[in-house]
């Protein structure tokens, strides 16, 4: 036998032997079947007459002790790394774009400006913190949990870790509820040195969101197109 092709039907077959084996994101499953169906394929070419069950067994067997988990191990390796790069290239192209720099270097130093103003003025009415801080976090948060909201929405379990490089909650948020620069009057060199940080810190949470909410689209783009590729049965 020179060619031997798997049917439709048979196909159904390896994929409920691959989720028996632990294995229900339909992505995945169907990542492990071009690896399982073509090894299956191998097999009854070189022994016509062996039955589909026993060519899966034997196949399933050559994957080695681990199974199919290095084949899903790359998978997840590889679409992982290419949302990882796609992250940082939405940073940078952020960064460079002056469509965002109009917006975020005159936001920028409004903040600081406001930071400062606020600060000295004695405008921190919660657990003692400068006002304009904790208006700027508890809207960053609330962004942040929108973008979370998101990511829960992905339907394939792959994608929602593959996707999570960005969802992250960075650490000056919490700096930024309990944080308030002491004395009053004019502002001094350390007041402007903390609001320095915190305006840069704010805007870098800032472009971290907008990023995270880019590769998110492009998660979504890309399932939308994927989806079509698998059985009618898991749309």
């Amino acid at each position: 036998m020179d060619k031997y092709t798997l049917n439709e039907k048979q196909l159904d077959q390896l994929r409920m032997f691959i989720r028996k084996r632990g294995f229900n994101d339909d992505i995945v499953v169907e990542e492990i079947l071009d690896h399982f169906a073509c090894k299956v394929e191998e097999l009854i070419i070189a022994n016509p007459h062996m039955m589909l069950d026993e060519a899966m067994g034997k196949a399933h067997h050559s994957f080695g002790v681990s199974g199919f988990r290095p084949v899903v191990k790359a998978f997840e390796k590889q679409l992982e790394s290419r949302y990882r790069r796609l992250f940082w290239r939405s940073v940078r192209q952020i960064l460079v774009s002056p469509k965002y720099l109009l917006v975020l270097i005159p936001l920028g130093y409004l903040l600081l400006k406001g930071i400062v103003w606020t600060d000295a003025n004695g405008y921190r009415h919660i657990f003692g913190s400068n006002d304009l801080l904790i208006i700027s976090w508890i809207a960053l948060f609330i962004y942040e949990v929108i973008l979370v909201k998101k990511m829960a929405d992905l339907k394939f379990d792959c994608y929602k870790k593959a996707v999570s490089v960005g969802e992250f909650i960075i650490g000056p948020v919490m700096i930024g509820f309990i944080t308030g620069t002491s004395g009053s009057g004019s502002p001094d060199r350390n007041l402007w040195l903390g609001a320095a940080i915190f305006t840069i810190l704010i805007i870098a949470v800032l472009i971290r969101q907008l990023s995270f909410n880019h590769i998110l689209q492009l998660a979504k783009a890309e399932l939308n197109e994927r989806k079509h590729t698998l059985p009618v049965a898991n749309h």
